[in-house]
């Protein structure tokens, strides 16, 4: 009866062992980044340098916008602005965010599409999204989506 009791006693002790090591093998299996979706779009907006008020529309401008991960992967693509004015369509890019990675947004004019416009100066825009934007808001293994809109502004010269 006693070598009975001592069985159970240690066969309890190994499963309750065995069991708490179950949330380490879990962490384990866990993937080690965050699927990060980003949609980015631009708006030009144009001043009058001399009077401050914006001006619309100016026609269709092209915009090159990148989407850029640490590490060198990106995705850029040239998109157009209606030509009533207002934002570009969304490029799209997804990653796996490792730990301490950013994410930078850029959108700059395409010249070519400005040409018309020689009276303007454009400014490009750029955002960084650095990792603690995504986590601990986000686990690794779960996956985030973040919208950009980046405003580039021009100015009417003199």
């Amino acid at each position: 009866m006693k070598s009975y009791i001592g069985i159970i006693i240690v066969v309890s002790i190994l499963i309750t062992v065995g069991l708490s090591g179950c949330e380490e093998l879990e962490k384990l299996n866990k993937p080690n980044y965050i699927n990060v979706t980003i949609f980015c779009s631009a708006s030009v907006t144009v001043i009058d340098e001399t009077t401050g008020q914006r001006i619309t529309p100016i026609g269709v401008i092209a915009v090159n916008i990148e989407i850029i991960k640490s590490g060198g992967e990106r995705e850029t693509g040239k998109m157009l602005t209606p030509e009533t004015g207002g934002h570009t369509g969304e490029l799209s890019a997804t990653f796996k965010l490792y730990k301490e990675q950013p994410i930078v947004c850029i959108a700059n004019i395409d010249l070519a599409s400005v040409e018309a416009f020689s009276e303007y100066t454009f400014d490009g825009k750029k955002l960084t999204l650095p990792w603690n934007h995504f986590y601990p808001a986000y686990d690794y293994g779960d996956s985030a989506t973040e919208h950009v809109l980046l405003e580039i502004v021009g100015m009417k010269l003199k």
